[in-house]
């Protein structure tokens, strides 16, 4: 997938990283493959557009990895997703906090930009019908408010969500 993007990425002079945790190398995934990358696909299309230098993509579980950062993330609260560079990992555990999900059963994937972030009110269109942000009209003049919706659509089919955490000039993660 990482092909896909690189014209767009070079073009736009922003740094792409995808990050599959070796774990989740070994775990079976049981999914439609296709629709999984057309959410895949629009997310990080997304993310390059409102980017200002880099895009993260990552995959892993939350539980049965350790290593002294994911020890560290999880003893840390909620506001530190308000840091320049929040973690994936910290967003995905509150999202399992907030939402009671059963992490040590799902794989997440985060894609993470450093755009101008969206928000609150703003993040309570995006997975609405036509729920295109007017103030991003100038970065998105193709989009017509469809894509998030959609793949909010196709997570639910297959018996997973997304969500978004975002900070107005630190950036987002879907």
């Amino acid at each position: 997938m990482a092909e896909i993007f690189e014209l767009q990425v070079t073009f736009r002079r922003l740094k792409l990283d995808i990050n599959i945790s070796q774990r989740l190398k070994l775990v079976n995934v049981y999914t439609d493959r296709d629709r999984l990358r057309q959410v895949i696909i629009n997310l990080v299309s997304n993310a390059i557009k409102f980017s200002k230098t880099f895009i993260k993509v990552d995959c892993f579980q939350l539980f049965g990895e350790s290593s002294i950062d994911d020890e560290e993330e999880e003893s840390k609260e909620i506001e530190d997703l308000t840091m320049p560079n929040f973690n994936p990992k910290t967003a995905a555990r509150n999202l399992v906090h907030t939402k009671k999900m059963y992490a040590s059963d799902s794989v997440f994937i985060t894609v993470t930009d450093d755009g101008d972030g969206i928000s609150p009110e703003d993040q309570k269109k995006l997975f609405k019908l036509f729920g295109k942000i007017e103030k991003t009209h100038h970065l998105n003049k193709k989009g017509c408010g469809l894509g998030l919706t959609v793949c909010k659509k196709i997570m639910q089919k297959m018996r997973g969500d997304i969500s978004v955490i975002s900070k107005k000039n630190k950036g987002t993660i879907f």
